[in-house]
């Protein structure tokens, strides 16, 4: 049975929650998201956090170019705060500090994040949201924080 790899929960929006599975993601999973996460910079301002502990979307070079040219496509939709943030979630604290580093490094057209779990990655989210004057009622707060209610996925 085959599984999406790659989740997308709305329910908490203008948070949104994309929830990775694995590694090994077809160019059409790939391809799907990446038109899914352009779709929502259309539809409006939004943080999008990347909860990325059963998984990650850029472990082999050529779905790392393809990160590379999502955003080279899309960075004036990203410059003109349609993504306010995102935030990458990480359970292990040496991924954090890598993706840090490389953001630090080379920084991308919004502001980023890292968190070690998705209730710290909302707060952050929140934050961010509230700052540019977007209000999150607690509802849209709470269906975040569960999104998925994360269960172990194996394939």
């Amino acid at each position: 049975m085959s599984r999406d790899t790659i989740i997308h929960y709305l329910d908490g929006w203008p948070l949104v929650v994309s929830r990775i599975f694995g590694k090994d993601h077809t160019d059409k999973a790939l391809d799907e998201a990446y038109s899914t996460w352009t779709g929502f910079m259309r539809r409006g301002p939004h943080v999008l956090i990347l909860d990325m502990r059963d998984g990650n979307a850029g472990s082999t070079a050529a779905q790392r170019a393809k990160v590379a040219e999502w955003i080279e496509k899309n960075e004036a939709l990203l410059r003109a705060k349609r993504q306010i943030a995102h935030v990458l979630v990480f359970d292990n604290a040496i991924m954090r500090g890598i993706v840090t580093a490389v953001f630090w490094l080379r920084p991308p057209a919004n502001p980023h994040y890292t968190a070690k779990n998705l209730d710290e990655a909302v707060d952050c989210a929140v934050a961010r949201l509230r700052e540019e004057g977007i209000s999150v009622s607690a509802a849209q707060i709470a269906a975040a924080k569960n999104a998925g209610q994360r269960k172990s996925w194996a394939r």
